[in-house]
């Protein structure tokens, strides 16, 4: 790949049956992974990919770097067979205070947003009575949803939050299969609500038990809910990692973007086989080269669109 083309780099979280948010069924996920080998492309992990363009190696047009986020269980059971039977490697994020328990930040930060959550019930009105501020500056997809819609995706979040994790030795075994363990915190907070003191403290706590646990340096971090600043990738390359992923779309230049920003495709079962080929493809790729560019050019004019809907209803 010259230096001038982006690669995608590709976010799974949860393997399973569910239909949450952040789920891919095993079916589903095998059918990607299918569709990778059969079409020749050289899938890796964030720390090879980044090591070769560092290197002034060439990275091969159809190189594909595969993440998955948080550490769940499914992934060393569901995933890891796939991976091994084509030989791919890829990076597995790990929050190092939920090893061998339960995704329970889901629940903290779930119900922090919306007050009165519960389980099963209706959160349709919570959605309504909700800090949009708030919840637009942690999870701001589920603004862009109709309110019955968004409750449905926050239960969904909720069932997962009972998902259990990878044990350490889980990770040790990933790690012996050829697999990179890279960071993702310890505690899954948002870093852009903490003092630059308090995130290199939380990183910190996590890499240093990674790497005892697992034997290995660890340079790969991804920002928990892709919640990053310019700050707090400072303080992230200041703390030693070599590169850092957002929940951002798009591709990814390892040449020329900023590596601790670095924009991904995030997979669920929304993305069927045909999207996932479309999204491989070279019009797919074109199609998301351009897309920061539109949205960049674009801003100005929906800023614009907002204020004079404000003004026509008295809201300004």
């Amino acid at each position: 790949m010259s230096a001038g083309g982006g690669i995608p780099i590709l976010c799974y979280h949860s393997i399973d049956v569910s239909g949450s948010l952040i789920s891919t069924s095993p079916a589903l996920f095998a059918s990607h992974m299918s569709y990778l080998a059969a079409s020749h492309y050289q899938v890796v992990s964030m720390a090879e990919a980044v090591e070769c363009c560092t290197n002034g190696s060439p990275l091969d047009r159809r190189t594909v770097v595969l993440t998955f986020d948080d550490g769940y269980a499914n992934n060393h059971a569901d995933a890891l067979p796939v991976l091994k039977r084509y030989g791919f490697r890829a990076t597995f994020y790990i929050a190092t205070g939920f090893v061998g328990a339960r995704a329970s930040w889901m629940i903290r930060d779930l119900t922090a947003m919306f007050p009165g959550l519960r389980k099963g019930d209706d959160a349709s009105e919570l959605v309504n009575r909700c800090d949009r501020a708030q919840v637009g500056r942690r999870i701001p997809y589920l603004l862009r949803l109709h309110p019955t819609r968004a409750a449905s995706e926050i239960q969904a979040l909720l069932d997962a939050a009972e998902f259990p994790m990878m044990t350490w030795a889980h990770l040790r075994d990933l790690h012996l299969a050829g697999m990179e363990i890279g960071d993702h915190s310890y505690s899954h907070p948002f870093l852009t609500e903490m003092t630059d003191l308090e995130v290199t403290s939380e990183l910190d706590k996590s890499r240093v038990m990674l790497e005892s646990e697992v034997g290995r340096p660890v340079r790969s971090l991804c920002y928990p809910y892709g919640a990053y600043s310019p700050q707090v990738a400072q303080v992230v390359q200041h703390t030693g990692y070599t590169s850092a992923c957002t929940t951002e779309l798009g591709l990814t230049n390892l040449y020329s973007s900023d590596r601790y920003a670095m924009r991904r495709l995030l997979m669920s079962d929304r993305d069927s086989l045909a999207r996932f080929r479309v999204l491989m493809s070279g019009v797919g790729r074109r199609m998301l080269e351009l897309k920061p560019w539109v949205k960049q050019m674009l801003g100005p004019v929906r800023s614009l669109a907002k204020l004079r809907t404000m003004r026509a209803t008295g809201a300004a």
